[in-house]
């Protein structure tokens, strides 16, 4: 699947949510397998919006096979856009489900792992919130967002 090209896939024409800061998340499906995946891209080609791109790229290369880290599947050698998995949401829209003690010490544990690995490979996550801890369709909940 991942090749670097564009052209592998088809975006929404919106985003999935227009409050993001130097970049912004697309739904879009990988043409050749139909696979459902998100699409996040720079709003800008600035060098500070590109060299924040290639952190979250390198930081997700980096931590490759982390249960808790969120993988790129695919993305531009300039660093303009990458793929990741679509997420069902974010932990701020499940606040109501994680208000359970059970669930709550569960996602905090994962993302005590995510950063524990992180910080051993010298990693830091300058951002970690709701919005970055992210729901995947599996079930699983991943860390996203290394850029800054």
């Amino acid at each position: 699947m991942a090749r670097g090209r564009r052209s592998d896939y088809d975006l929404d024409a919106a985003p999935l949510d227009d409050s993001g800061g130097q970049a912004e998340v697309f739904r879009a499906r990988h043409k050749a397998t139909g696979l459902e995946v998100a699409m996040k891209r720079v709003r800008s080609e600035l060098p500070d919006s590109l060299a924040r791109m290639r952190r979250e790229i390198d930081a997700a290369r980096a931590l490759e096979g982390h249960p808790h880290v969120m993988p790129v599947l695919d993305h531009d050698a300039d660093a303009k856009w990458f793929v990741m998995p679509l997420a069902r949401g974010n932990a701020a829209a499940f606040a109501a489900e994680l208000a359970r003690e059970d669930a709550l010490r569960t996602l905090v544990a994962i993302v005590l792992a995510a950063l524990r690995d992180a910080h051993a490979a010298g990693w830091v996550h300058r951002d970690v919130k709701p919005q970055n801890i992210l729901l995947l369709s599996s079930g699983d909940w991943v860390l996203a967002d290394w850029g800054m």
